[in-house]
């Protein structure tokens, strides 16, 4: 299965229309900070500013790696102990809030997809 899936993506490496994902986001990036050097970048309003505040206020936090896993893998799909750990207050109570659905399950299979592939310091320290 894992050779389908391998051979599949170099199939579509090749094909003339592929894009990479992460050269998509470093194009972007450089578009956004050619448009705020050049005064054409235009505030964010309302509701999209209020909400990154809450959400990504202040800069990365720095947890131990395999914590964050554990905690995410043993309790997190359920109460959001992961992103407490992280100092993602609001989002831990979301997951809390909306414990009795799947919502929490498949946000922490998402988180454990985000942190798993991250290499960590020497410390086993990750930015989130």
């Amino acid at each position: 299965m894992l050779w389908h899936y391998e051979h599949h993506a170099e199939q579509l490496k090749e094909r003339d229309d592929y894009i990479n994902a992460a050269e998509l986001v470093e194009l972007e990036e450089e578009l956004n900070a050619l448009k705020r050097s050049s005064g054409e970048a235009r505030p964010q309003r309302g509701l999209a500013r209020g909400m990154d505040a809450l959400l990504l206020r202040g800069k990365p936090h720095k947890v131990n790696r395999k914590t964050y896993i554990r905690l995410a893998a043993l309790c997190g799909w359920f109460t959001g102990l992961h992103r407490f750990y992280a100092g993602q207050k609001l989002t831990g109570a979301m997951y809390l809030m909306f414990c009795w659905t799947g919502i929490p399950f498949a946000m922490t299979i998402m988180d454990l997809m985000m942190v798993l592939p991250k290499q960590a310091d020497e410390h086993g320290i990750i930015s989130l």
